[in-house]
């Protein structure tokens, strides 16, 4: 686990960061350390990489997203209260008064259970409130519908409510950036609902369109490249290759999954030394989850 300030962006903003692929973790970290996860089960999705956020004001911080497991999310947040003692006024992240979650996935609401976050006040947007009851898990003390502002110290962050990925999908947007979720991935979207990806597509560009509303030239997804995260996250152009990809996909997926992700990179603005073997894996599920959707009659490579 690594715990950066993220470079480059006009909030103050940091990120702890888990799992990925040898070679892209964050550089230069305040923090690193290794987790021993106890009993609990590793979630696949670390191989991804998975990212929490915080946006500070130096004394308090609002949490997006809580990682993978109670235990990662007390360990990042143990990363938390070390710098906030370590003297450098700079990497002072505060206390998490605040913890925003970007959708219902499990991999990024179990860390909620952490006993280091039960004083924080959770926020969701309303669609959330019934799958964290679902999962068994600690309602949200706030929701919203379309949009909200929430106060860090002195900085508005605007919550807006996307629909491409999941229909509870919220982002949080100060200054240049935005903290997207899976709204956009960083290598291509994972398509949790199969059936619906034509509303995926049309929904991204909604999102796409918002984002750009706001003035953010920056886009910081929850899964990828850890140092490209560190050094100030993703151009716009991370959720314009996701639309590329879901195109692509949609349109002919028998020539889509005869292909390596690494094969598709160019169609989508991407070079092959971007794809993980990770993200290779995911382009083989959503080939697998469309193929049945359309009745079984497509296969693609594994």
């Amino acid at each position: 686990m690594f715990l950066n300030r993220v470079q480059n962006t006009s909030a103050p903003l940091f990120a702890c960061y888990i799992g990925g692929e040898a070679g892209r973790e964050p550089q230069n970290a305040l923090q690193k350390a290794t987790v021993n996860l106890g009993n609990e089960e590793p979630d696949s999705n670390n191989d991804l990489g998975v990212t929490s956020y915080f946006l500070s004001d130096g004394q308090q911080a609002m949490m997006f997203d809580t990682l993978t497991s109670p235990v990662l999310a007390s360990a990042c947040l143990e990363m938390v209260q070390n710098s906030n003692q370590g003297g450098n006024q700079q990497n002072n992240i505060g206390q998490v008064q605040q913890v925003v979650l970007s959708h219902k996935h499990q991999d990024h609401i179990a860390g909620l259970s952490a006993p280091e976050l039960k004083q924080a006040k959770v926020i969701t947007q309303d669609n959330t409130r019934q799958a964290l009851a679902q999962a068994n898990s600690r309602p949200p003390d706030q929701t919203y519908t379309d949009s909200a502002t929430l106060s860090v110290g002195a900085s508005n962050v605007n919550l807006l409510h996307f629909v491409g990925h999941t229909n509870d999908g919220t982002g949080a947007c100060v200054g240049d950036v935005c903290l997207m979720g899976d709204e956009c991935e960083d290598n291509v979207p994972f398509i949790a609902e199969p059936e619906r990806i034509q509303s995926q597509i049309q929904n991204l560009g909604k999102t796409i369109q918002t984002v750009q509303n706001q003035g953010v030239d920056k886009v910081c997804p929850a899964h990828g490249n850890g140092n490209t995260i560190a050094q100030g996250c993703f151009p716009l152009s991370l959720c314009q290759s996701n639309m590329q990809y879901l195109q692509i996909m949609a349109s002919d997926l028998q020539a889509a999954c005869g292909q390596s992700l690494q094969e598709l990179a160019p169609q989508i603005g991407r070079q092959p030394g971007d794809i993980t073997k990770a993200y290779a894996g995911v382009h083989k599920e959503n080939c697998q989850a469309l193929s049945q959707v359309q009745g079984g009659s497509r296969r693609g490579r594994g």
